[in-house]
């Protein structure tokens, strides 16, 4: 984890400046309003560009991604611009009230903010409805349950580390790791496993506009009778010597050496299994939405990953009464749903 740096505090320096802008340049106007939310408007505007320079020097990655390595309260710096943006845009509003109304003004901000957040929920729609279409209909087809939306997922996984916060950096930095709009779930049982596949937006908390830098996910599911301790197993690209190297996430190690064995390593590599992890009594992984091209039929694909993960479980030299850590969770599509 990266250490709290003194660059993650610029944007609370930087917020004050379309503030302080607003007094000093209406005082210096003989309490002119107008000419204050001007220069809160362009301020704002200046600081977002500056905040999003520095941050492009201290956390550009490769490829043009952005890292987290320079935060504040869970977020990157580049993070904090749509907040200046909002500030430009209140200003903004102000300034245009001398030649509108008042309510007018306010209707064209709260317009403005309401088009931020709903825009891309309506270009997510022809992804949602394109694969609700698909999976309903394989769903049918295989005599399973389904649900357009399945409510709780979002709360029952959690993709942060599993290891406590210790430090003081490390509750700063962690970012938010929960996966938003679950739909499309499709519920039934291989070999006598339960099992769920589900899509779902995955928010990229350190973009710029975190609220337009969603990406689909699929995640595939298989439920067991019990909870288990949390732990993350995935397989580290390249080999040494022949070897598979296996990063590992969890707080126990000797859960952990019980988990990673080498047959369960064995099949995440016969199956193609990158990774994998327990969540309670959920057995899963986060896969790139297979069905977000609509002109692909990729269902049968998320199924084998389904039985790789079933693969994977039954390698697993668990003693289920040693670590059992609670009972079974609800299934995310209870047994009386509708079929397909």
């Amino acid at each position: 984890m990266t250490a709290y740096s003194g660059w993650g505090r610029l944007p609370l320096f930087l917020a004050a400046v379309p503030l302080v802008l607003v007094f000093a340049v209406s005082d210096a106007n003989d309490s002119d309003w107008r000419a204050g939310a001007c220069a809160a408007m362009i301020g704002a505007l200046v600081v977002a560009g500056l905040n999003l320079a520095v941050a492009a020097g201290l956390n550009g990655g490769e490829g043009g991604a952005w890292r987290g390595d320079h935060r504040a309260g869970g977020t990157a710096m580049q993070s904090f611009t749509p907040e200046f943006l909002s500030m430009a845009g209140a200003a903004g509003a102000a300034w245009t009230a001398q030649w509108i109304t008042w309510p007018v003004a306010i209707l064209l901000y709260v317009a403005g903010t309401v088009a931020y957040f709903v825009v891309p929920r309506w270009r997510e729609r022809r992804v949602r409805n394109a694969v609700i279409a698909r999976r309903r209909a394989f769903a049918a087809a295989k005599g399973w349950r389904f649900a357009g939306t399945v409510a709780g997922l979002t709360t029952r996984w959690d993709f942060g580390p599993f290891a406590m916060a210790s430090t003081f950096a490390e509750v700063m930095n962690r970012p938010t790791a929960k996966l938003r709009g679950h739909y499309a779930g499709v519920s039934g049982s291989i070999d006598g496993f339960a099992f769920t596949i589900v899509d779902a937006f995955r928010p990229q908390p350190w973009a710029v506009f975190r609220t337009w830098s969603r990406t689909p996910v699929t995640v595939c599911a298989v439920h067991l009778s019990h909870s288990l301790p949390g732990i993350r197993v995935g397989i580290v690209p390249g080999r040494a010597r022949g070897r598979v190297k296996v990063a590992v996430d969890c707080v126990a190690p000797a859960y952990a050496e019980a988990v990673v064995n080498g047959a369960a390593v064995e099949a995440m590599v016969e199956w193609s299994l990158e990774s994998f992890e327990i969540q309670g009594c959920d057995v899963l992984t986060v896969l790139p939405s297979l069905t977000f091209d609509t002109d692909e039929d990729s269902e049968e694909d998320n199924v084998a990953v389904v039985e790789s993960l079933i693969a994977v479980l039954s390698c697993l030299a668990v003693d289920q009464h040693a670590w059992r850590s609670g009972p079974a969770r609800p299934l995310p599509i209870p047994h009386d749903a509708g079929l397909g």
